[in-house]
């Protein structure tokens, strides 16, 4: 239950001097309608204080950066799954608040679980209302604790149906699988004690028909393993919070606010596919699309970068090669900042043409968000956040 209201949004440090906003357009584009940048703080801001939730936790603060790639970085989850990292915005306090601040404290319908190693779906709980110009997101409903492993719970208040598969190729597929999950809907999974290199994929137009969200999470030996990427296409924006044992909303939350409406300003009218924008790595991974000139769009700025490595832009874009293990030139590359490759000022990125045109575009909307493999490099967050969960809460389009 919330004491008083839910009324600072602010953004942890991106990079370093880096932050949220520098004018009110900046917090409407992140979804905080009439909303205000506080200059001083380079936050957005609405009204005097913050709200705190039954635990003392803020909510409607913005959680430590993370996140994580199902590919193509050098380090990854346990059991093999690689990734980058990138921060998040708008974390959720213990109360279930919504990205950006807003939280409710109405509560709605139950989800079934089971304490072996799957648990039967339910949808219940309200998709949550408007109040003030601010959505209100009801609590998550009370379940009992697991008596091993860590449930998994998912609920939607995209406008879309949806359909949401939980495997591992290590450890098998939580069950049931390709469960429908419709607005305002949740599902309830549950992991083993070890589940290892899992995937939670979530998908529009029926069951593993339209691949629009991929999160990798792991579990071992007690602490769960999570990654919030866009690294190959982004369809839908997501929330994912860590809860119980050692987790905190500050540092085990990662989220995406930005609205679900938002994949149709793609950058490149060649990226959108249907309801998704796909990422350079996987335009150009596609033999068809090879000779485009948007992938050889760095080849210029490759060959005439000093200490870089010979390599193609897909190799660049995609974290393969040479640049699987360059780490610091493949992120300058794409940040268009190979005059200053050390350079940590996230306000100097994509200001110097070529650069990663999608990379810029998704940290526009989602300025936590991890857009390219090494995308983690300059940050001083952690690859995955890690902690003794008992329960990952993923809500997908949680700004509405």
């Amino acid at each position: 239950m919330l004491e008083g209201a839910a009324i600072v949004g602010c953004s942890v440090l991106l990079h370093d001097n880096a932050a949220q906003c520098f004018n009110d357009r900046d917090c409407e584009r992140l979804g905080f309608q009439h909303w205000t940048c506080d200059p001083a703080g380079k936050v957005c801001i609405s009204g005097a204080g913050a709200a705190e939730s039954s635990d003392g936790s803020v909510t409607g603060r913005a959680s430590d950066a993370g996140g994580g790639a199902m590919g193509g970085s050098t380090a990854g989850l346990p059991g093999g799954s690689a990734g980058s990292t990138g921060n998040s915005s708008g974390g959720a306090g213990s109360a279930g608040s919504s990205s950006g601040g807003s939280a409710g404290s109405s509560s709605g319908g139950s989800a079934g679980s089971s304490s072996g190693g799957s648990a039967g779906s339910s949808s219940g709980g309200s998709a949550g209302s408007v109040d003030g110009g601010m959505m209100v997101i009801p609590d998550w409903p009370a379940l009992a604790p697991v008596s091993s492993g860590v449930r998994v719970r998912i609920r939607s208040f995209c406008t879309q149906p949806l359909w949401v598969r939980a495997t591992s190729q290590q450890s098998g597929t939580l069950m049931p699988d390709d469960s429908a999950l419709k607005a305002g809907g949740i599902v309830s999974l549950s992991a083993p004690a070890e589940w290892l290199s899992g995937e939670i994929l979530v998908y529009g137009s029926g069951p593993r028909a339209v691949l629009l969200h991929e999160m990798s999470v792991s579990v071992s030996r007690g602490i769960t393993y999570f990654g919030l990427q866009y690294l190959n296409l982004f369809g839908l924006p997501v929330e994912v919070a860590a809860y119980g044992g050692s987790c905190s909303a500050s540092a085990h939350t990662r989220s995406c606010s930005a609205h679900e409406s938002d994949v149709a300003t793609c950058p490149e009218t060649f990226l959108k596919d249907g309801s998704r924008c796909l990422s350079p790595s996987s335009y150009c991974s596609i033999p068809a699309n090879q000779p485009a000139a948007y992938c050889h769009a760095l080849d210029t700025a490759i060959g005439s970068c000093r200490g870089c490595p010979a390599g193609s832009t897909l190799d660049v874009y995609a974290g393969t090669g040479a640049y699987g293990p360059e780490a610091r030139l493949a992120a300058a590359l794409n940040r268009g900042m190979t005059s200053q490759p050390d350079n940590s000022n996230a306000f100097l990125y994509y200001q110097q043409t070529p650069y990663n045109t999608y990379a810029k575009w998704v940290h526009g909307l989602c300025p936590a968000a991890i857009a390219f493999s090494h995308d983690d490099f300059g940050t001083t967050v952690p690859l995955y956040p890690s902690c003794d969960a008992s329960e990952l809460r993923i809500t997908l389009c949680p700004a509405r």
